[in-house]
């Protein structure tokens, strides 16, 4: 059995570290304190939220908001998250259903699934003010199951159009008197969540206590990842395995992903070098390819000798002289917009150090097509 797990939540066995922060995330749920989560994509922010509330043994009502650009969109979200943690049958399903009648939900089987999925009645639009009704179902739910409820992805409020500040005032409005109930706001664009959690003119300024969720250190991690491989009769080093952490930007879930790599493309007896990761760096390539291939296939001109330029010289300086050279570019502004379009097609991100791909693996992908994916 393959000993490493990504792209989903991992708990119990496959959860490593971060056992302090687990005592202090029951702590607040414990206290109805509402919790403000702050890491990069792949951190570890989700897997983190339900390793506690499943050694809290406390249910958890998830809402995730991700992509949401209408009030329409987050109303729906936020009642598949209900809908998702209450029974499907019975008096409390019908009460729920009623509750919700002035906005006319609707039920329906998924046609792959045969899941039951919630969705709101064809042709009517949602606004602001709808948001409160779907809150007291929230507050219902979570206080009679003594739920955690958790958002993530909540930095994507301020893409709602036409009514962001509206849509978030509303529903602070009634999370603001929902004191027994904890909420946990998770985001991973830190300038979108401060603006949301740390601005005096913000519904939701000091509303909850701030955390920010960095890398597992390496100290923590790699003895953890070296045992998995062992126990497999795989052998890697310490050097090697910090070339995996730096190659994947110390990020918990593309360092899992490289793992797996590594683990199906050796068997047992193999000790992992560095030919072995370049057959791990194939595998994913081959699985990956299609998508980085339409990825590049919606890009101008620009948005990829920019994006090129990222790959060779890293994102610390996107406007300086020698990257601007090396992206065939003369004026910054160029530079920034062509960062912008790179950024709402999710291929990088920003952080306070600079600018990074959101998939490491392209970066290394695109280099290894022109044969310098060894000379980084």
């Amino acid at each position: 059995m393959i000993p490493f797990r990504y792209g989903g939540v991992v708990s119990g066995k496959n959860f490593c570290g971060r056992q302090d922060l687990l005592t202090d995330l029951q702590g607040f749920f414990n206290a109805g304190q509402n919790v403000v989560l702050v890491g990069e994509r792949r951190i570890g922010k989700t897997s983190l939220v339900f390793e506690a509330v499943h050694r809290a043994d406390i249910p958890v009502l998830f809402i995730d908001i991700l992509g949401t650009r209408s009030v329409d969109a987050l109303v729906q979200q936020i009642l598949r998250g209900v809908f998702a943690l209450e029974e499907k049958t019975g008096s409390l399903f019908e009460k729920l259903l009623k509750s919700l009648a002035v906005l006319r939900p609707t039920i329906s089987p998924d046609p792959i699934t045969g899941a039951m999925t919630i969705g709101i009645s064809p042709g009517r639009q949602l606004t602001p003010e709808s948001i409160p009704s779907v809150m007291d179902v929230v507050a219902d739910v979570a206080g009679r199951k003594s739920a955690v409820v958790f958002f993530d992805e909540f930095q994507d409020m301020l893409k709602i159009e036409g009514a962001v500040e509206e849509a978030i005032a509303q529903m602070r409005s009634r999370i603001q008197f929902l004191a027994d109930i904890p909420f946990v706001f998770a985001g991973s664009i830190r300038q979108d969540m401060d603006l949301l959690f740390t601005s005096p003119n913000s519904a939701f300024f000091k509303s909850a206590v701030p955390i920010h969720l960095g890398p597992l250190t390496f100290e923590e991690f790699a003895p953890w990842l070296i045992d998995r491989f062992e126990q497999g009769g795989r052998t890697i080093g310490q050097d090697m395995m910090r070339a995996c952490f730096e190659l994947c930007q110390n990020l918990p879930g593309d360092i899992q992903q490289l793992c797996e790599a590594l683990w199906s493309s050796t068997v047992a007896g193999d000790e992992i070098d560095r030919d072995g990761l370049n057959r791990a760096l194939a595998l994913i390539y081959s699985r990956e390819q299609k998508a980085y291939e339409q990825a590049l296939a919606t890009l101008k001109s620009i948005h990829l000798r920019v994006l090129l330029a990222l790959a060779h010289q890293g994102g610390a300086t996107p406007t300086s002289k020698m990257f601007m050279e090396a992206a065939g570019v003369r004026h910054s502004n160029s530079i920034t917009q062509a960062l912008a379009r790179l950024t709402s097609l999710r291929l990088i991100h920003k952080t306070e150090h600079g600018w990074y791909f959101d998939n490491p693996f392209f970066r290394t992908w695109l280099l290894s097509r022109e044969g310098l994916a060894d000379e980084d």
